[in-house]
C-alpha cells in the first residue's frame, strides 16, 4: 500500500478531501442533471429540481440513470411545476414508487450531453477553479455551487473561510477553464 493510501486510510478526512480533488479534476462519466425531491400526486410523478445548465438536455432525453447504481429509466416526460420539474418515468407507476426514489440523482452519461452554450457551466467543471479578483487577489478554490431561488452562489474557501460569490455577471467577469480560474469583481462590503 503506498504512503497516500496508508494516510487516507488513518485520516477519513483527507480521505474525503482528496476524493474532493479528484473529483474537481477529472471528468465524471455520469453528469448529475437533477435531484428527486420527492412524489407528486399519485401517478408515479416526481418532484425534482432540475440543475439550471441542463435543462435543455431534457427536450432530447430518452432515458436517465438513477442513483450510484445507475438504475435505467425511460422519460415519458418532464413539465414545469412551480420553481421545479415534474418528472414521470416508464415504470415507476404509484406514490410509493415515486418515493422509493426520493434523494436519488438523476444521471445522464457524459457522453450524451454535448456542449453546453457559451458562458454556461456545468457544477462539476467549476468545482475546483482557482478564484481571484480581477486584481489579482486570490480569494480561494471554488468548493461548491449552492442552487437559490434567484441565482446559483459559488462557495470560495481558503485558510481564512468560505466566501459566497453570487453567480452574476457583473460578480464573475470570466471562467477560464483550461487555466483553472473565475475571476471576480466582488461588490462593495461583500467580504465583511
Amino acid at each position: 500500500m503506498d504512503s497516500t493510501r496508508q494516510a487516507k486510510a488513518r485520516d477519513p478526512d483527507l480521505a474525503r478531501r482528496s476524493r474532493a480533488v479528484v473529483v474537481s479534476r477529472h471528468c465524471p462519466d455520469y453528469l448529475t442533471i437533477a435531484v428527486i425531491l420527492g412524489a407528486h400526486g399519485l401517478r408515479g410523478d416526481l418532484k425534482i429540481h432540475l440543475e439550471p445548465a441542463s435543462q435543455h438536455l431534457f427536450a432530447s432525453l430518452e432515458r436517465v440513470y438513477l442513483g450510484p447504481k445507475h438504475l435505467l429509466f425511460a422519460v415519458e416526460s418532464l413539465r414545469p411545476y412551480r420553481n421545479l420539474h415534474l418528472l414521470k418515468l416508464k415504470g415507476c407507476d404509484d406514490r410509493s414508487c415515486a418515493e422509493e426514489l426520493r434523494g436519488l440523482e438523476v444521471l445522464v452519461p457524459l457522453a450524451d450531453v454535448g456542449e453546453l452554450p457559451a458562458g454556461q457551466f456545468f457544477e462539476y467543471q467549476l468545482e475546483g477553479l482557482s478564484v481571484e479578483t480581477e486584481e489579482g487577489e486570490p480569494l480561494g478554490i471554488l468548493h461548491e455551487v449552492l442552487f437559490t431561488g434567484s441565482n446559483p452562489v459559488y462557495v470560495a474557501r481558503s485558510s481564512s473561510g468560505e466566501l459566497l460569490i453570487p453567480a452574476l455577471t457583473n460578480v464573475v467577469l470570466s471562467v477560464d477553464l483550461q487555466a483553472g480560474k473565475m475571476v471576480v469583481r466582488l461588490p462593495a462590503g461583500m467580504r465583511d
